[in-house]
């Protein structure tokens, strides 16, 4: 009875949590709360001439955040002191889902140090690097925050630019206002094999696909339709085929038209 009891109260707490931050996220996390939903550090380079933003996302939705600023100091070694400060700030910092793995890295302050450096006869350093959280929101990430966004891998943009190709865009931004209300794709012959992009896709619900791939093992599938449950929060990739297979089967005509698109 105690069992049943704690496993009552464990999936309760579970749903109570879901609830708070879907409707965390449709208000937008800010202020103090951001903490509950991502995590985020930075590093100074053991050069100390640059730093590096590192986050990563505690839910299983891609986030789109904004709005994070910071203050680095500035050190003139020879002296030992501080002779100046450095204000930042960061926006359109995509985060993958948690259960993704991915972890967004960004360097930044390395050519302001380099100018800073040309202009002074010594050579300076960073001192030490504050962030300031509280001016900063998150929200769900969307098709076009992925596609213009995200640190993808050569996958990703592979299959991005054959859906660009597809629909006749050269842009994430007319090919996201393409896709806006469509619940059915038809990408036969797209040759699109990696379906990473049907998450920010939340409205679609069906794919058909008439292409054989390659998956992960090696082995050859044949899949004619995708059938999409909710914004495919548990599955990363689908089918897989690298880019070196791609350009070697279709040759130089769709390499070109891939280096054509904008992201």
């Amino acid at each position: 009875m105690n069992i049943e009891v704690k496993e009552l109260t464990m999936k309760l707490f579970a749903i109570k949590k879901s609830v708070f931050l879907s409707l965390f996220l449709s208000l937008g996390a800010q202020a103090s709360d951001i903490t509950e939903i991502i995590n985020i550090s930075s590093l100074v380079s053991n050069d100390r001439q640059n730093i590096t933003i590192i986050a990563n996302s505690k839910v299983q939705k891609g986030l789109v955040c904004d709005g994070l600023k910071y203050t680095t100091e500035i050190e003139n070694p020879s002296i030992y002191m501080q002779v100046g400060e450095v204000f930042g700030r960061m926006d359109g910092i995509f985060l993958y889902p948690k259960f993704s793995n991915k972890v967004f890295k960004k360097d930044d302050l390395k050519k302001q140090l380099m100018t800073i450096n040309a202009q002074s006869n010594d050579q300076l350093i960073i001192r030490s690097m504050h962030m300031d959280l509280k001016g900063m929101s998150c929200r769900k990430a969307n098709f076009n925050d992925y596609c213009q966004l995200a640190q993808k891998d050569q996958h990703e943009k592979l299959s991005l630019g054959l859906l660009g190709i597809h629909y006749k865009k050269s842009s994430c931004k007319t090919l996201a206002r393409k896709l806006k209300r469509k619940k059915r794709l038809n990408l036969n012959t797209s040759h699109i094999s990696d379906f990473r992009f049907l998450k920010y896709l939340r409205h679609v619900r069906s794919v058909s696909v008439r292409d054989t791939f390659k998956d992960r093992s090696g082995y050859l599938k044949q899949q004619n339709r995708i059938r999409v449950r909710g914004d495919l929060t548990q599955q990363d990739n689908m089918l897989h085929m690298s880019v070196f297979e791609i350009i070697e089967k279709f040759g130089e005509p769709i390499k070109s038209q891939l280096e054509k698109f904008v992201y």
